[in-house]
């Protein structure tokens, strides 16, 4: 199983953080696959309209550092 924390505060040391940090330590010793990101950090690019999401990718074409994220929730 996966498990990944996506969290939305721009605050790295907020409650929220805390309890997913913990819960993802938890975790990680019996999933292998537990991640977190922390969107505040990430470089994300905004959609660039060559609609290649509508025609032909099965995930974000943009290389950023979303696409982990993303297809670590998939």
């Amino acid at each position: 199983m996966k498990i990944s924390v996506v969290l939305g505060s721009p605050s790295k040391s907020s409650n929220s953080a805390k309890l997913a940090g913990a819960v993802v330590d938890a975790l990680a010793d019996r999933e292998p696959e537990a991640s977190r990101f922390l969107l505040n950090d990430l470089e994300i690019r905004g959609r660039q309209a060559c609609f290649a999401c509508k025609t032909q990718a099965e995930s974000r074409v943009i290389k950023d550092d979303l696409a982990p994220a993303l297809s670590s929730a998939a």
